[in-house]
Parts: structure tokens; C-alpha cells; sequence
């Protein structure tokens, strides 16, 4: 089988492999069986996400956090809304009330049928969305083998389809189900200032299984279900510096065609607008140099080679280095430094020539600085060092 979430762990793999099954049958499954609520519209209970914080010794940490809703096994102190959401390697887990329509979240792998020297079938995109009311049995007949796809993969619950014509349901080990699914682009996003941010559609899922129930060797933030995992792009790259929003497509819906929305702090007793996420908001961490070669106030540097280096939480916009820094040799500004990046984007080196002054303060400041998604600096960021004699 194809394991389009290789980085998770099995046990959220098989998750991920039962909403496919939610897709094509589980909706008729009894909610109250797992403790959820299906009545009114879906509520947002919780929002898992990573958020830094400075530790004993003020450095920043990466930690989960529910900037959204509370859970009795989760501390009070990783219980809060948050400004400082990480900007990278960032997962975000959505845990609802009650169970929604995986058919309008996830869309399944088709596969390409040759029908004849000349022509194939292929579906735009490589993937399909499964009409609602699909059983197993239709995601088998859909996965038959191409000369039995025109028999059985008909009708109105058929997938995979091209102009009308079965192409077939990806299912490289002949199970007669599912090898692949992907969020459905456009479906659940994360608006942060104005900006999408756009998703990893085959890390981003459906988790339709768990509760508030936590297995054993699990932890709440890792657990609590029904979920959406979304995971952005780039290794969960998010803008810096920005308020952010979720937003859901009109047919992201329970079974009884309710939108989702937000209690107050995820209070499911409270009431809610069905489609008004307004009271869940969140804002990432700000723009900044995490580090720097030569150290701040370090002294004693060599003259040559006029080499410094900054290396950054967020990748930088390439468009934003001509004038978006100064070099000061005392008093004395250098002109002479040319700006280049890492392949990554988040290493920025300056460069000259010539060498440094002996016994010379440098000052560098870094000023018009953006990430890739336009977000610029909150404030200039300098640091000093020292050259030796």
C-alpha cells in the first residue's frame, strides 16, 4: 500500500486509513457509541498546535499547546490562546464534537487505464472525490481490472472517472480498496493576515476516529478526535508575524448538512452560528535571527575573509536582501557586502572582498528583511562584534 503519511506514526497512519472508510459507509455509524455530540452544528473543541515559549534559561522552545478549548489532562499553563504560534514545522489539529462528511474533506488516488496503443484515461489531477452514499463494495467495483471497470464501475456512486469513462480507483495490491487519499484543495485553510497558507494535501486528513477518551500511552495533544490534521507546506511552514484564521469550505458539514463552528473557548455546552469560527483565532511568532556567526558581542575576529552570517526562523524572501541591511565599521558604513542565501532560505550570508578594520566595532542591522509569504521584520535587528588587532 501507498503510505502517503510516511512521517507519521502507524497508529495515525490507520487513522488516516479509516477515513477512507468513513468516506464509504461510516457516516450511518451511531455517534453516541464514542461520546461525541451530533446534535447541532460541529463544534470546534479543541485547536492543538506548537507554540514557542522561553524555557528556565529564556531560550525559545517549541512545545503543543490547546490554543483552543481545555482538556482535564492538559496542564492550565498549555491551556491558552496564543501570539506566538511556531512558524515552522507547524501540525495543526482541529478536534470536533461529533463526526463530519469525509467525502467532502478527502478525495481518493485514481490510476491511469490504457484503453487502447493510443489513448488513456487519466483523471486531472490523479485523484477523484467520492460521491456521497459510496459503499466499499463501489470503491471495489471502481477498482476492478481494467477490462471489468466498464461493467461495474457505473452509475451514480462510480469513481475515478474521465469524460464519463472509469479510469479506476488506485489499488496497486489488488484489496479492492483504497492504496492513497489527499485532502481536498480548497476544502479546510489557514488564512493567516490576508495570506493562504498553502497545505501538504497528503499530510493534511480526516482522522474521523477517537473522542475525548486519551488511549493509554497517548497523550491528549496527540489523541483527541475526531480531528483534522493539517500540516502546511515546506515541512509546516507558516507566515511570520501574522493573525490567522481557519476557514471551511460551505459543504465541510456534519450529516445533517451543518457548518462548523466555534463555541466560546470551546465550551460545547455554549451555542454557536453554524459557519462562524470567529471566536478561535491565532498569531504566529514574529520574524527573527536566531542566531549569528560572528556571536553578538564576540571579539577578537579575524579580518579576513569579511565574512558574516545570520541564520533566521523563517526562509527570506530573496527580492527583499538588496537594501535590506547595513554594515557600520565604526562610523563608517561599508558598501561593499553582497547578500546571499542558503538553499533553504533561512541562512543569510554577507560577503566583501576586502577585509575588516583592525580593532573595529562592525554593527550590522538588518531592516527590510521579508518571508517568503511578504511578511516583513517587526523591528530592525542588529548585532556586534569586534574584529581583532
Amino acid at each position: 500500500m501507498v503510505q502517503r503519511h510516511a512521517w507519521l506514526k502507524t497508529s495515525t497512519l490507520a487513522w488516516a486509513l479509516a477515513a477512507v472508510a468513513a468516506m464509504v459507509g461510516g457516516c450511518d455509524t451511531p455517534e453516541t457509541a464514542t461520546s461525541l455530540h451530533p446534535e447541532g452544528p460541529p463544534m470546534l473543541q479543541q485547536v492543538v498546535m506548537k507554540e514557542l515559549a522561553p524555557d528556565a534559561t529564556g531560550t525559545l522552545r517549541s512545545g503543543l499547546i490547546l490554543a483552543f478549548g481545555s482538556h482535564e489532562l492538559v496542564a492550565d499553563t498549555k491551556e491558552h490562546a496564543t501570539t506566538n504560534a511556531a512558524a515552522n514545522d507547524q501540525t495543526i489539529r482541529v478536534v470536533l464534537d461529533e463526526l463530519l462528511v469525509g467525502n467532502a474533506l478527502e478525495e481518493i488516488a485514481c490510476r491511469t487505464r490504457q484503453i487502447s496503443d493510443t489513448e488513456a484515461c487519466v483523471v486531472p489531477g490523479g485523484f477523484s472525490r467520492v460521491p456521497e452514499g459510496t459503499t466499499p463494495d463501489d470503491i471495489a467495483d471502481c477498482a476492478s481490472a481494467n477490462d471489468l471497470l466498464d461493467e461495474r464501475c457505473s452509475g451514480s456512486h462510480a469513481t475515478c472517472l474521465e469524460g464519463g469513462i472509469p479510469c479506476g480507483v488506485l489499488d496497486e495490491d489488488e484489496n479492492g480498496s483504497v492504496d492513497n487519499t489527499r485532502m481536498i484543495a480548497g476544502q479546510v485553510r489557514i488564512m493567516c493576515g490576508g495570506v493562504e497558507v498553502p497545505l501538504n494535501l497528503e499530510q493534511s486528513f480526516w482522522q474521523p476516529a477517537g473522542n475525548q477518551q486519551v488511549p493509554a500511552g497517548l497523550t491528549a495533544e496527540s489523541s483527541l478526535g475526531p480531528a483534522l490534521i493539517l500540516r502546511p507546506l515546506d515541512d509546516g511552514r507558516m507566515p511570520t508575524n501574522s493573525d490567522c484564521v481557519l476557514v471551511f469550505a460551505a459543504d465541510v458539514t456534519d450529516k445533517h448538512g451543518n457548518q462548523i463552528c466555534a463555541p466560546p473557548g470551546g465550551d460545547i455546552t455554549a451555542n454557536c452560528t453554524p459557519g462562524d469560527l470567529s471566536a478561535f483565532t491565532f498569531k504566529t511568532e514574529i520574524m527573527r535571527m536566531t542566531s549569528s556567526s560572528p556571536d553578538n558581542a564576540q571579539t577578537g575576529v579575524p579580518r579576513t575573509p569579511a565574512t558574516i552570517g545570520s541564520f533566521w526562523n523563517a526562509p527570506i524572501a530573496p527580492a527583499t536582501l538588496a537594501g535590506g541591511f547595513t554594515v557600520m565599521e565604526g562610523t563608517v558604513a561599508r558598501t561593499d557586502f553582497t547578500a546571499s542565501l542558503s538553499t533553504a532560505g533561512n541562512a543569510l550570508t554577507l560577503t566583501s572582498v576586502n577585509q575588516f578594520a583592525a580593532s573595529t566595532l562592525i554593527t550590522v542591522t538588518f531592516t527590510s528583511l521579508t518571508d517568503t509569504f511578504g511578511k516583513p521584520l517587526s523591528a530592525p535587528v542588529s548585532f556586534s562584534f569586534t574584529t581583532a588587532n
